[in-house]
């Protein structure tokens, strides 16, 4: 996780408009080393909590990292501008 949210820091001291950061799965995933083609109940330990709702350690990872931020960067939101249409143009 460390990784990734350096690069979304990198991404935003580059200017690009960040509105969020996630963790996909919230839960472990099952079977999805065969992408779903076999029925094999083999857990894929990635999610930020086990099947039995306990917390993984990326899932207290992620905890710390929006306790560490969530004060340090400020609120953002942005404007989406709408172009002018050509007919305004002369006016």
């Amino acid at each position: 996780m460390g990784k990734e949210w350096s690069n979304i820091l990198r991404l935003k001291h580059d200017g690009v408009p960040i509105v969020g950061f996630t963790w996909f799965s919230l839960t472990d995933q099952v079977d999805w080393d065969t992408s779903l083609r076999e029925d094999n109940h083999r857990i894929n330990p990635l999610g930020l909590y086990d099947l039995k709702r306990r917390i993984r350690p990326v899932g207290d990872a992620y905890r710390e990292l929006i306790r560490d931020w969530r004060d340090r960067l400020p609120m953002e939101s942005f404007i989406q501008q709408v172009p002018r249409r050509l007919s305004d143009a002369g006016d």
